[in-house]
């Protein structure tokens, strides 16, 4: 009889309470989830008069501002990335910016490669072979390297992990002449 009652309790109180703690703790996540999405874009949206587009997953965001400003954590190069500026292979995005001014138009993409320091280096010389080399500093596992050719400016900058079994991290930031 003990048992009896006890399975009752169990399956009148107890099962129905895990079951409404469950589910209300999976659907307040994705309240949540949204709640904090449209929070975030509404600030950056009113800070910036900007357009925010936050995506459902949350690993990507795009601000794009009425002037054309777009700063991206996309994994993608932009759409309009000029494609005669050379770009480190094999390479990941983290991050890019565009914006645009008196019809002219700069980007910021930053990449990382698993390719060696040295490697990423040489190779990036080699790409920009027919571009004229302005200027060039290294110091502390860090490359600068300022290039042009009669449409662009690049500064290409190539820094060193500083940790171990971390990856090269490659910085583009093209200018429109």
């Amino acid at each position: 009889l003990i048992i009896v009652g006890g399975l009752v309790v169990f399956c009148l109180f107890i099962l129905p309470a895990i079951f409404f703690f469950v589910v209300f703790g999976v659907v307040k996540n994705k309240v949540t989830d949204v709640a904090t999405e449209q929070t975030v874009g509404g600030l950056i949206e009113s800070a910036t008069g900007g357009k925010v587009q936050v995506d459902a997953n949350g690993k990507e965001i795009t601000v794009k501002g009425q002037d054309g400003t777009e700063f991206s954590s996309s994994q993608k190069l932009p759409s309009d990335w000029p494609t005669s500026v050379p770009i480190y292979s094999p390479y990941t995005v983290t991050g890019s910016f565009k914006a645009s001014d008196n019809g002219k138009t700069g980007w910021n993409v930053a990449t990382e490669t698993s390719d060696s320091y040295d490697k990423a280096k040489s190779g990036l010389a080699s790409a920009y072979a027919g571009w004229t080399k302005e200027s060039e500093y290294e110091s502390n596992g860090t490359t600068l390297t300022a290039y042009e050719n009669p449409t662009y400016n690049v500064l290409v900058s190539i820094s060193q992990p500083s940790e171990s079994g971390k990856k090269v991290t490659i910085n583009y930031t093209v200018t429109q002449k």
